[in-house]
């Protein structure tokens, strides 16, 4: 254990009770207050059940790996996907001290094909990004060959990699075809926001803003397959 990391439990919310590191930066008041993005917290809440399989792609210092963990009772698999160097001391630790042993960490981005890319560490918590002239190298993975790897039928995705979002989603497009899991997807930028929203739609999803009611006005989307492909899956 790393003494030198020190955490607290978290006061209220969902992770009540869980550990978490003040040091590890961003909006910390909100996670130890069970503010922190209310939204997306209620969504999964509602819609992650035993046994669900969360792949957090961009798992910064663990918060969705922690959530699916707590909601539901420990039963959940999450597949955590952090390349940061800073982030993965927190995630580490906070994995660790939470004891969270169905949470399998894989070092890595996620991309469009598996290989090394160059890694540009952000000027704020969580902001780091792949980028053409970076600090430093990382793996990358892709979501299709990782979940044939570990043979499992994701159900839930979380996607939040600072541009890389339509990069993940090619290199997913056969368990989104497959297995219709429900995406939790941030964009950053218009043009990134546009093609995803067009590759999900082709793809049979259906888009709602998490935040706010325009699609095209916030970064956050929940994606849903559409009813005909839930039975077709059946």
């Amino acid at each position: 254990m790393n003494h030198k990391i020190r955490c607290l439990p978290i006061l209220a919310g969902p992770l009540r009770g869980s550990y978490w590191a003040p040091a590890a930066g961003g909006k910390i008041a909100r996670i130890f207050l069970g503010t922190y993005e209310r939204e997306q917290t209620e969504l999964l809440k509602q819609s992650l059940g035993p046994n669900s399989v969360l792949l957090d792609v961009g798992a910064n210092n663990g918060y969705y790996s922690l959530l699916a963990s707590r909601l539901s009772g420990g039963t959940a698999r999450v597949f955590a996907f952090e390349p940061s160097i800073a982030c993965l001391k927190f995630l580490k630790h906070h994995l660790r001290v939470n004891r969270l042993q169905q949470v399998t960490l894989l070092e890595a981005a996620a991309g469009r094909v598996a290989g090394t890319a160059w890694f540009e560490d952000g000027s704020g918590t969580g902001t780091g990004h792949l980028a053409d002239q970076g600090t430093h190298e990382v793996r990358v993975v892709t979501l299709d060959a990782t979940v044939a790897e570990h043979n499992i039928v994701p159900t839930h995705v979380k996607i939040d990699v600072e541009g890389a979002e339509l990069d993940v989603l090619h290199g997913a497009v056969n368990i989104l075809q497959t297995y219709q899991p429900e995406i939790y997807l941030s964009t950053h930028g218009a043009r990134i926001h546009a093609e995803c929203c067009q590759f999900l739609r082709e793809l049979g999803y259906l888009l709602q803003p998490i935040r706010g009611d325009q699609l095209e006005a916030t970064p956050e989307i929940y994606c849903t397959p559409s009813s005909s492909i839930r039975q077709q899956a059946a």
